[in-house]
């Protein structure tokens, strides 16, 4: 069986590839995908903890 995070970081490398290779955002991938919807993505995503992690 699979870890979680071991899906959850293949489907988060999905998204990103996904994004630059269509010149996509994320959330648009993410949504487009329906692996999030846009208030999940907005909900969980924030950008300033991934440039600025605590």
């Amino acid at each position: 069986m699979l870890n979680t995070r071991v899906v959850a970081t293949r489907k988060v490398a999905k998204i990103a590839k996904t994004a630059y290779k269509e010149n996509k955002t994320l959330k648009q991938v993410a949504v487009e995908l329906e692996l999030l919807t846009e208030a999940q993505f907005d909900e969980w995503v924030t950008p300033a903890d991934m440039v600025h992690p605590s």
